[in-house]
């Protein structure tokens, strides 16, 4: 059922042979041919049974996509759609006695490959520090089927001996502790969808931008398109401020209170929107927006961008924080992928990091310092990773560079990070460097595009795809012509 595509297949189309139909699975890690099969429960073997469960766990196959009044029918039928696989397949789990699935136009029905299911350091036995602990057990994320098995997989995950630590059922996400040695007990497991290296504890990346990011003469032109009616949410270090050119803006601060160390917020938010009222010459992008602040990235703060999204239409998130050096596309990109599904307006503005000498010990290209992004969010397909340029339009040494794991462009944009002059605590002000800085900025523009969008389109809000197509494509190309590993698409 099951064919490995060699590399120079996985390029073409899948034709079907023979009038036998075909199409192709798209995993993280390589392609699988599937060609049309026997479609009932037993074709998908054993291992897409859980006897503890009892249920089906699997893939159901199209070759042409299904319409909603299709899957819909499958749902009553007792089908649990956990998540939509390129090209055209779904990952699924359903009890034992839903088959036949009537109506259904699926042409095959497979087990998850067992090959494909845990992430490439668990398979290559690298197992990076952050998720080994002194008892010799390690920390893991696993992705679980999030339907009706819930609770029953959680116990089974206890009785093979792994402490449940952390979960997140609207994504199906879990985070565990136990013996590396007994993760083919998981695997084992059909629920089981994929194993990982935990995520790492986000760290800073903070290493005349106006005139750069073009925002300066577009104000000079448009006066109003400065951000007004629009909110942007930042998840930086401990509480900001105070700072006067804040004042009145701040919606929520969800963060800790901090120490006069903690200044890494408050430079951040002052580029995206301070409004220059000491010194001009420190104004952010978007002196009209207004703020949401939330603490890093791994504090739990994705969680409340549902609510956020409608409580205070956050539109916009920035956040300048790594989380593991070329970490691939890991469940945390995963969910920020599904945000920008679920969430029309929504788009995440990300630091690429600052580990451009480092050739990370799991690289693209390994011992070459490239293949260096530092944090699998950042690797997300909808979400913008900012490289950092000196006002001369120079990258700077330190800014981490393409490509993604699986070989896609990264970083997306680039943006003045070097000696970014913004807030700091107390009214005071302060220079900068970092991928930290340009991120900011890039979010910042894009609050003034989403700005000039409603003024322009009868207050509408733009869809967060449409944003981020306009800031890449009408980004000045720098270095090699087109995109590039370095610039992205340009500054």
């Amino acid at each position: 059922m099951l064919y490995r595509l060699l590399a120079l297949v996985g390029l073409m189309a899948s034709f079907p042979l023979s009038g036998q139909l075909s199409t192709r699975l798209l995993l993280h890690d390589q392609t699988y041919l599937i060609d049309e099969g026997d479609f009932s429960a037993a074709a998908a073997g054993a291992d897409a049974y859980d006897a503890v469960t009892d249920r089906l766990y699997g893939v159901l196959h199209y070759a042409q996509t299904p319409d909603a009044s299709e899957l819909n029918e499958l749902k009553e039928q007792g089908v649990h759609f956990n998540n939509a696989l390129p090209l055209r397949s779904y990952l699924i789990d359903l009890p034992l006695d839903a088959w036949p699935l009537d109506g259904s136009t699926a042409m095959a029905f497979t087990a998850l490959p067992t090959e494909s299911r845990r992430s490439k350091n668990m398979k290559l036995g690298n197992y990076p520090e952050h998720m080994m602990k002194t008892d010799g057990r390690a920390e893991m994320e696993l992705s679980l089927a999030n339907g009706p098995s819930w609770t029953s997989s959680l116990e089974a995950i206890n009785t093979i001996g792994f402490e449940v630590l952390k979960t997140d059922r609207s994504i199906g996400r879990v985070r565990v502790l136990g013996s590396i040695d007994r993760t083919e007990q998981l695997i084992d497991r059909p629920f089981v969808f994929f194993i990982a290296e935990a995520l790492p504890l986000a760290e800073k990346e903070n290493d005349l931008a106006r005139s750069n990011h073009r925002v300066s003469y577009t104000q000079q032109q448009h006066p109003t398109y400065d951000g007004r009616d629009v909110v942007v949410g930042v998840g930086d270090d401990r509480e900001i401020g105070p700072h006067i050119d804040f004042e009145g803006r701040i919606i929520t601060d969800y963060s800790q209170p901090g120490s006069a160390s903690n200044t890494h917020g408050d430079h951040v938010s002052g580029t995206v929107l301070g409004a220059g009222n000491i010194d001009p010459f420190a104004k952010g992008m978007a002196p009209g927006a207004k703020l949401v602040y939330y603490p890093p990235v791994g504090s739990g703060h994705f969680q409340r961008i549902d609510s956020d999204y409608a409580q205070y239409q956050v539109f916009i998130h920035n956040s300048s924080y790594s989380g593991g050096c070329n970490s691939g596309y890991n469940s945390q990109a995963a969910e920020l992928d599904q945000n920008s599904v679920d969430h029309r307006s929504y788009l995440h503005v990300f630091s690429a990091g600052n580990n451009g000498n480092s050739p990370c010990s799991n690289a693209y290209i390994p011992g070459v310092p490239w293949g260096n992004i530092t944090g699998g969010h950042k690797l997300a397909k909808n979400v913008v990773a900012t490289a950092n340029l000196t006002d001369f339009d120079i990258p700077a040494s330190s800014s981490s560079k393409g490509p993604a794991t699986d070989g896609r462009i990264k970083p997306d944009i680039a943006a003045v990070g070097t000696q970014v002059y913004s807030t700091g605590p107390d009214n005071t002000y302060f220079n900068a460097t970092g991928t930290s800085m340009a991120a900011p900025g890039a979010a910042g523009t894009l609050a003034v595009l989403y700005s000039a969008y409603k003024q322009t389109h009868s207050n509408m809000d733009p869809a967060g795809g449409l944003m981020k197509n306009i800031l890449m494509n009408t980004a000045d190309d720098r270095g090699n012509p087109g995109p590039d590993f370095q610039y992205g698409y340009g500054r």
